[in-house]
């Protein structure tokens, strides 16, 4: 009978353990996505910029195009 006793008292104490763990667990998981929401751009914030960075690489490209074919035909 008492070492049903101890049995369930360990298993008492491995709760309790998993508990405080679970606890740890869900409140640096919270923080991690605070973080994670703080570090990054959201679409509709990126769509502007895309948009100046995708012009100027355009531009320089179809300069560079210019000049090569310019180059070709004298």
């Amino acid at each position: 009978m008492s070492n049903d006793y101890n049995q369930a008292s360990e298993n008492r104490i491995i709760i309790n353990y998993l508990k405080d763990e679970i606890k740890a667990l869900e409140s640096r998981l919270a923080l991690l996505d605070k973080k994670n929401n703080e570090a990054y751009v959201t679409k509709s914030e990126y769509e502007p910029v895309r948009k100046i960075v995708y012009g100027i690489v355009s531009l320089v490209l179809v300069a560079f195009m210019t000049a090569l074919i310019a180059l070709v035909i004298r």
